[in-house]
């Protein structure tokens, strides 16, 4: 932790734990059955992890009784589970990855700055800003691919998401 930074009181931290549960209970007060309308988004799951959190600690999840429409919205994201989990070794990921020539059609966005097969970096912008390197593949509003040789798995496309990530061109 920070030493800089300043933690909330207890009080301080209540008072916002309760802002933040009444904001989560007006976006579903219309009845919609996820924040952002009729089907589950990135922002319910992101949102739902906090919430998972609190159930951890019994004492504080108790506020929670408070917002039976969060708490409603909470169980059907909890009902959509976790996928089907296949367990794969490294090796047979990365033969995986050798033997797949299929790729996705992905869309190139217009920028003046970048153009597809650009020799670009791609690095997180929170924190362990480790670049990766590759040919820009596809751009658009919501990701950023790139492709990459690698000598175990060959050929490969890489998808990060845009936000949190900056794209930047490399020198010729």
């Amino acid at each position: 932790m920070n030493p800089n930074h300043r933690r909330a009181t207890l009080a301080d931290g209540r008072a916002h734990l309760l802002d933040y549960l009444g904001r989560i209970g007006n976006l579903l007060a219309d009845g919609r059955p996820f924040l952002l309308g009729a089907a589950p988004t990135l922002a319910d799951f992101s949102v739902a992890q906090s919430i998972w959190f609190l159930h951890l600690a019994p004492p504080v999840a108790a506020v929670l009784d408070q917002f039976g429409s969060v708490d409603d919205w909470y169980r059907r994201i909890k009902a959509i589970g976790h996928g089907e989990h296949r367990p794969m070794s490294s090796a047979d990921a990365i033969a995986r990855a050798a033997t797949s020539t299929a790729f996705a059609a992905v869309r190139v966005e217009a920028d003046p700055s970048l153009a597809q097969g650009d020799a670009v970096t791609v690095t997180p912008t929170d924190y362990a800003h480790d670049p990766v390197a590759g040919r820009l593949i596809g751009l658009d509003a919501d990701e950023v691919v790139i492709e990459r040789d690698d000598v175990r798995a060959g050929s490969v496309h890489v998808h990060f998401p845009r936000l949190g990530f900056q794209v930047k061109k490399q020198p010729a």
